[in-house]
């Protein structure tokens, strides 16, 4: 489906990664800053490689439906330096 849509757009002299992004199905969302792959798997199967070029992976070996806050405070965060777990939708402490 992307490759159709940026096949049928104009031929640009050069390809920017802002032009890349526009044909992307998050086209106007800021890429992530952090991506938790639950039951250390280490692949990401294509999963939004674009958008993922400049995000921290954090691999961990807990299953997701047992993922709690708690692990997201044993990372620190998530993030360098963060001094907060991030807020995650529905995470149980």
């Amino acid at each position: 489906m992307l490759a159709r849509r940026a096949a049928s757009a104009p031929i640009r002299p050069r390809s920017t990664r802002r032009c890349v992004a526009s044909y992307l199905y998050t086209a106007g969302l800021p890429d992530p800053d952090l991506l938790i792959r639950t039951s250390g798997e280490m692949r990401l199967s294509n999963f939004m490689l674009w958008q993922l070029a400049y995000t921290e992976l954090w691999i961990t070996d807990t299953l997701w439906p047992d993922f709690r806050r708690r692990h997201l405070y044993q990372r620190g965060g998530g993030l360098p330096g963060a001094r907060a777990p991030l807020r995650a939708g529905r995470l149980s402490a």
